[in-house]
């Protein structure tokens, strides 16, 4: 029997619990504020219109900063969890 059917709620009916059932719906609710604030920003890049660098097809280096942050994290998940191969 897995650890995760071992466990149960301290109460009449027994129920199954899952250590990582909190953490991973805790996961899953942040991702969702992520996707919120990245549509925002996103939102916020497209309506920029005082950065100089966005003339001439130049790039907004502050854009370019934030777009090798991401990339990097996306990297290090990859890895982490052996999804790049």
């Amino acid at each position: 029997m897995s650890e995760c059917a071992r466990q149960t709620y301290p109460s009449e009916d027994v129920r199954p619990v899952c250590p990582l059932q909190e953490n991973a719906s805790k996961t899953v609710g942040l991702g969702k504020d992520l996707v919120r604030s990245l549509r925002r920003l996103r939102r916020d890049l497209q309506a920029c219109k005082t950065c100089p660098s966005g003339k001439a097809g130049r790039i907004c280096p502050v854009r370019q900063d934030f777009n090798n942050q991401v990339d990097t994290a996306i990297a290090e998940l990859n890895a982490e969890w052996g999804w790049d191969a």
